[in-house]
């Protein structure tokens, strides 16, 4: 039952069924009373029970999908949830993000995922926000090089686009628009006290490793500040479900 108290949680989907983790993610969001808006622009098939489809054109038409050169849309789904903010959704959250307790409505809400950086699967930002305005002003160039590049890789990356070898965003290493963004321009922005501490978020810093342990337990995962925790999807891209420990922290989230 959708609790009015708590804030929406929107999400992004694109590329073909969920798969067994990302709907028990969702489920996690559902069942702890948010309501949940997963923005799509097609119909994944197996979107769990009390999550709300969204027609994702809403937000950006279909002919702006990029699909980066390693065959990801993770560097898409960076520019898809800054311009989802910019409507004025409360909460974005990665599919993979499996949450413990209920997320609370905060204007700014980012978290440590190391010592050095931010990471932008769990992310509220003010509409109005100069943070907002930047990162929704880089992801309408892709002309731009991003603001963290250092001048040397501008150089590197400006050669190449000289030559005819580097269009748009699809061409950037990976990550481009991803936590590197969001970790320069919360220091430009002087929101670091707004960060939340790695545990909140992050505490799974071992990925796959700790995932499939079959010698330990979501509980191990969970500290007292931990709201939600990050599987870290793309360290299990290769992952048969039906190989997964039941009596691991993952075995028991797909249990759920």
């Amino acid at each position: 039952m959708i609790d009015p108290g708590l804030p929406t949680v929107h999400a992004f989907w694109i590329g073909g069924p969920l798969g067994p983790m990302q709907v028990a993610c969702l489920k996690s969001l559902v069942r702890l009373g948010h309501r949940t808006v997963l923005h799509v622009y097609d119909d994944p098939g197996d979107a769990p029970s009390g999550v709300e489809l969204a027609d994702a054109t809403n937000i950006l038409p279909r002919q702006r999908v990029i699909v980066h050169r390693n065959g990801s849309y993770s560097l898409f789904g960076n520019i898809f949830r800054y311009k989802l903010l910019t409507t004025g959704a409360e909460i974005y959250v990665d599919c993979d993000m499996y949450c413990i307790k209920p997320l609370p409505r905060r204007p700014y809400m980012f978290g440590w995922e190391s010592p050095t950086r931010i990471n932008n699967a769990v992310l509220s930002l003010p509409v109005d926000s100069p943070i907002l305005g930047d990162l929704a002003g880089m992801v309408d160039h892709p002309e731009r090089f991003p603001e963290w590049y250092s001048w040397s890789k501008r150089l590197r990356f400006g050669a190449r686009r000289a030559l005819g070898q580097l269009k748009g965003f699809e061409n950037l290493p990976h990550a481009s628009l991803g936590p590197p963004l969001l970790t320069h321009l919360v220091r430009k922005h002087g929101l670091l006290d707004q960060a939340s501490a790695q545990n909140v978020f992050y505490s799974n810093i071992e990925g796959q490793g700790t995932l499939l342990d079959p010698q330990r337990s979501i509980a191990d995962l969970i500290k007292p500040d931990t709201l939600a925790i990050h599987l870290w999807r793309g360290s299990l891209r290769k992952l048969s479900f039906a190989d997964v420990p039941p009596t691991s922290p993952l075995g028991e989230i797909l249990a759920m």
